[in-house]
């Protein structure tokens, strides 16, 4: 099956492609990261600014 797959030569812009993806995965693990600490700092402060109750 592999065999009807075409093969090309890489290219300079797939370098940037895997080095964008990179960057992309990690900002979204901090955005959880970020969002997670949120939740836990607004669970622990009543009357958290910017929320409203969820309740």
């Amino acid at each position: 099956m592999r065999a009807n797959l075409k093969s090309r030569e890489p290219e300079p812009a797939d370098d940037e492609v895997l080095r964008l993806k990179a960057m992309v995965g990690e900002l979204m693990m901090k955005n959880e990261l970020l969002a997670e600490k949120a939740r836990l700092l607004e669970g622990n402060t009543p009357g958290f600014p910017w929320r409203k109750s969820r309740g």
